[in-house]
Order: C-alpha cells, then sequence, then structure tokens
C-alpha cells in the first residue's frame, strides 16, 4: 500500500506530505483500514500550526472521499485550523471543506457555517462552477440554511459562468 513507507516517518512528515498521499491513495480508489489513517491524521493534526489550506481541504476531501470517518474532536481540529487559515485560502479550498464535511455525514456549527460561507461569498468571483454547485449542495445536504442575500449572490455568480458548467454542475 501506498501510506505504508509514510506511516514509518510519519511524525518527521510535512502536513503537504501527508495530504498528498492520502489525496493519491482516494484518487486512485484504494481501500485503507482505518487503523492505517489514524496515525497519519495524528501526525498531521499535530502539525496544523504549518499546514496550508489546501493541505487541510485536500485531507479532508480524501478522508470523505475514502468514507473514512475522523473523530469528532480531529474534524474540529481541521476545521480550527482552517478557518484560522480563511484569509489565505481560496474558493475552491473553502468549497471542498463543505463538501468533505456533508459527505462525511457531519454537521457545522452555524457560526462555522456562516464563516465559510462569507469568505466562499468574498471569493465567488474566483470560483468556478463546480465550486458554487458544491457549496450549494453541501448548505442543502447538511439541512442548514444560508442567508438570502448570501444565496441569491451564489446564484448570480452561477449564472455568470453557467457558459463553463458541465452538464453535471448545471443540474
Amino acid at each position: 500500500l501506498l501510506l505504508n513507507p509514510l506511516l514509518q516517518s510519519a511524525a518527521d512528515a510535512q502536513p503537504q506530505h501527508i495530504s498528498n498521499s492520502v489525496w493519491a491513495v482516494a484518487t486512485m480508489g484504494q481501500q485503507v483500514p482505518a487503523g492505517l489513517l489514524q496515525p497519519l491524521m495524528l501526525a498531521f493534526a499535530n502539525k496544523l500550526r504549518i499546514a496550508e489550506p489546501q493541505h487541510i481541504a485536500n485531507t479532508l476531501w480524501a478522508l470523505a472521499k475514502l468514507g473514512q470517518q475522523l473523530p469528532i474532536y480531529q474534524l474540529q481540529q481541521l476545521l480550527d485550523a482552517f478557518a484560522s487559515k480563511l484569509q489565505e485560502a481560496v474558493a475552491q479550498e473553502i468549497s471542498i471543506i463543505l463538501w468533505a464535511v456533508a459527505t462525511l455525514g457531519q454537521q457545522l456549527s452555524s457560526n462555522q457555517l456562516q464563516q465559510l460561507l462569507e469568505a466562499f461569498t468574498s471569493k465567488v468571483q474566483w470560483a468556478t462552477p463546480q465550486a458554487i454547485k458544491d457549496t450549494l449542495w453541501a448548505v442543502a445536504t447538511m439541512g442548514q440554511q444560508m442567508p438570502e442575500v448570501m444565496l441569491q449572490q451564489l446564484m448570480l455568480a452561477f449564472a455568470n459562468k453557467v457558459h463553463l458548467a458541465n452538464p453535471q454542475e448545471i443540474s
């Protein structure tokens, strides 16, 4: 398995190395026992201070793609670290975080959701149609409400980019 060599040096691995490896495994569709991911997630959590928003987003995406649940406290650690770096995050990374949380069947507090949606909305002009669609899907899947003004902004942004969207994103 691709992750075995990384497991031996997980404590010394940089967040990007862990994120890239877990992302690659998920992208290749490999099945990973939860017991194998837990030490990597502990090592990743210990380095959140130096992780970039992309590393956090890609790691959560990979876990969701693999169907791997995190203990709530670890998910919260990742979300808190991401929230502390929102100024650096791009729209796609925010959308990925929302998608991953919804895909994992988890919830965000109303404050967390508000913070992420405000950041996404402020960067929506750089968002792809897929990122807008995924953000709307995630909010709906979590059973959360979006302020009407934000919903209108996202729908307008999507309408302005509909020519870039594929049929799946339009539906």
